[in-house]
């Protein structure tokens, strides 16, 4: 079995059981997957420079690709999916939900800042470039394929790339309403070939471990904690070959969506 550790921003990754847990990890040779602002600060919070990190809204990558240009000696694998290779705003919007964006396009020199950072770093050896697509791109220009696409994890579509959003359910006042655990992070390691995925820090709870950091990315969406869709990954886990554990016992993907909890001291 292929497995990878999930370290996600959540508050629950501060509390003692936890680090506890997060070390033991560090220590282990299971690599370990980072996304958006979890890196760079899991490097200040836990001593953890990632084997893998990617981001899904570039607004999330600011502080890592700050880190990645300031230290170019790091080892980490930077996945980038192709949606957020390039410099037109517009081009990235094409993927958003109807009328989505970036919080970057608000923000003085957000956009420039990251289109500079990233033709900084984006010619290095540890940058792994991925085609990928997503679901709000399919649903406003091919309804025919959405239709097919939509909820299915074995679709033709999804595979050979990273395909962004597992489903849209269009009675929900927000159509990208998902948890990027199963929204962005799964369709990542799936397609990196991960086959057992042990995750820590994606708990639903309101806040980020490193908020202190970001006081202004503390705010947590309400439907974060729902797990909406994530039930679909842990249906389709044999047949899709892709196992999901917690290692926090008390997390919501345990209570909420049903995902088995398992001990770290067993998969050490």
């Amino acid at each position: 079995m292929n497995k990878i550790f999930i370290l996600g921003p959540g508050p629950s990754c501060l509390t003692p059981e936890n680090i506890k847990t997060i070390t033991k990890v560090k220590n282990s040779n299971i690599p370990i997957f980072a996304f958006q602002k979890t890196f760079p600060y899991c490097v200040d919070y836990f001593g953890i420079t990632p084997d893998y990190w990617t981001y899904y809204d570039p607004n999330g990558s600011i502080p890592g690709l700050r880190y990645i240009s300031n230290n170019p000696d790091i080892k980490t694998n930077v996945i980038l999916p192709s949606t957020v290779d390039g410099e037109d705003i517009e081009q990235f919007k094409r993927y958003c939900p109807t009328g989505g964006s970036t919080s970057l396009e608000s923000t003085p020199r957000g956009w420039s800042e990251y289109c500079d950072l990233l033709s900084r770093v984006k010619n290095r050896n540890n940058i792994q470039y991925v085609e990928a697509d997503t679901i709000f791109r399919v649903e406003k220009e091919d309804k025919q394929k959405f239709k097919s696409v939509n909820g299915n994890l074995e679709h033709s579509l999804r595979l050979g790339k990273v395909f962004f959003g597992t489903s849209i359910d269009f009675s929900l006042p927000n159509v990208g309403a998902e948890n990027k655990l199963s929204m962005a992070v799964l369709p990542v390691v799936r397609h990196l070939g991960f086959t057992e995925i042990y995750v820590i820090g994606f708990d639903g709870l309101s806040g980020r471990f490193y908020q202190h950091m970001e006081p202004t990315d503390s705010r947590t969406k309400s439907y974060v904690g729902q797990y909406r869709y994530l039930d679909v990954w842990k249906n389709n886990q044999n047949k899709i070959n892709l196992k999901i554990y917690s290692l926090n016992p008390n997390c919501s993907i345990v209570k909420r969506a049903g995902i088995e909890y398992v001990d770290v001291d067993r998969i050490l």
